[in-house]
């Protein structure tokens, strides 16, 4: 039971990002009539494009290989491939996704709200990651999931942002910038205060 359930949350993850990537190629032909770079036309050919296209390409990856590392443990069942994904994602992470999202951040929808909430974002993001790393390479494996798991929630964000802003406005008919700013904040703040204290709830077992 456990184990389909797995295989269900990971399909439909992997689907989603799979939908993500392919939205986000249109971006490679920016359209700023309408959509995500509605607006962004003046600054977009400065370092706001290189930050976009860092983020498109980094993040997928992550998803996928965070996905399958998480739901079919690999550490156990090909330990070296687990390390080897692990240093991709790693990289990919760290190189990649974070700065082009840190780079996002300062021309987010919805202002200095929404410009907080994902310079925090790609800030833990990447604390988190890099805290996973160095874990790993200290043999320190417990502390190494919990790292790892955080950094798997936060880099999860990227689909719950898309799952909120649709409910919100197909079943609340709640839509706009205001919207957009809430749902970037449920998109991870819940799900990491959730996963804090069910860690503070095992310490004090």
């Amino acid at each position: 039971m456990v184990t389909a359930i797995k295989v269900v949350v990971s399909i439909l993850i992997l689907c989603i990002a799979f939908l993500i990537f392919q939205k986000s190629l249109e971006y490679f032909h920016p359209d700023f009539t309408r959509g995500f770079l509605f607006g962004k036309k003046e600054y977009f050919d400065g370092i706001y494009k290189y930050g976009l296209y860092a983020h498109i390409i980094g993040t997928p990856v992550c998803i996928v290989i965070g996905t399958l590392q998480i739901f079919f443990c690999f550490e156990k069942k090909f330990p070296q491939l687990h390390r080897k994904a692990g240093k991709i994602y790693v990289v990919t992470v760290l190189f990649l996704a974070v700065p082009g999202g840190f780079i996002m951040a300062f021309s987010a929808i919805g202002g200095q709200l929404s410009e907080l909430c994902f310079l925090l974002l790609a800030m833990l993001w990447m604390f988190f990651t890099y805290k996973a790393y160095q874990s790993a390479r200290n043999k320190n494996f417990v502390e190494h999931k919990k790292h790892i798991t955080r950094s798997f929630i936060l880099m999860l964000s990227a689909i719950n942002l898309r799952i909120l802003t649709f409910i919100f406005i197909q079943f609340f008919n709640y839509e706009g910038v205001q919207m957009y700013t809430l749902a970037a904040w449920l998109s991870w703040v819940p799900s990491l205060l959730i996963y804090e204290w069910v860690q503070f709830r095992k310490l004090k077992v």
